[in-house]
């Protein structure tokens, strides 16, 4: 479905504490993330399929709460926040055999992702 939210990520400074607060808060399921390096962990809300999923990261200088939404074409939408007044963030990035992602600030200073689902992205 496109151009709804599929994915949030928390920044967090101690990821165990925040691990700790969202388990004990929203019973979530929360274990480490693809990359197995401990930097970020994958988030599933508790006994709910289909249930919007995110991740937990360590913060960076300036990051916030982001929604990412499902769109058609990450490329295509990335032009669109500039044409609109937004800014790109982070750039087009492969995330291997699911998609591309773009992160992105609207005009007013919210971060948003963007969102393209590609099984063959490398």
């Amino acid at each position: 479905m496109e151009n709804t939210p599929c994915h949030f990520e928390i920044p967090a400074d101690d990821l165990e504490a925040a691990r700790d607060f969202y388990t004990g808060l929203f019973s979530w399921t929360i274990k480490e993330g693809a990359e197995g390096d401990g930097e970020y962990l994958m988030i599933s809300p508790a006994g709910q399929t289909g249930a919007l999923g995110g991740g937990l990261m360590k913060r960076a200088e300036g990051r916030q709460l982001t929604i990412y939404f499902t769109v058609e074409s990450v490329d295509e939408s990335a032009r669109r926040v500039e044409e609109l007044g937004g800014t790109i963030l982070a750039p087009k990035v492969a995330i291997p055999r699911i998609g591309w992602a773009v992160t992105a600030r609207d005009p007013q200073g919210n971060d948003i992702g963007l969102f393209e689902e590609d099984p063959e992205a490398a």
